[in-house]
């Protein structure tokens, strides 16, 4: 079992919920740290990217619907927003950036 600490914000947590919380610090970390090395830069923003499944295996407490669930509660709230970038048509993968209308410092 891994010593994991996890972060998030409150005001997030209040309006959509812990897992939202969760997730939403979650893509703003990764979104932040690719915008830092200058990675995943599409439509003036910095993506992060990645199937539920792959993010199921970051948080080994959510299953995979659970997650879907979540992203899609971020996107509907206006926290998130959700883009395809991927360089294959056949890929489903979703990228995910910080919206700037909900940007939480």
């Amino acid at each position: 079992m891994s010593n994991k600490k996890f972060y998030f914000d409150q005001a997030v947590a209040q309006d959509c919920g812990l897992k939202e919380a969760v997730l939403y610090e979650y893509i703003r970390f990764w979104c932040e740290k690719n915008k830092k090395a200058g990675r995943n830069y599409n439509d003036g923003h910095h993506w992060t990217y990645g199937s539920a499944n792959t993010l199921a295996d970051q948080f080994p407490f959510f299953t995979p619907k659970q997650i879907w669930l979540g992203v899609r509660s971020l996107e509907k709230n206006g926290y998130i927003i959700t883009g395809r970038f991927n360089k294959k048509n056949y890929d489903r993968t979703k990228w995910y950036r910080i919206s700037d209308k909900k940007l939480v410092p």
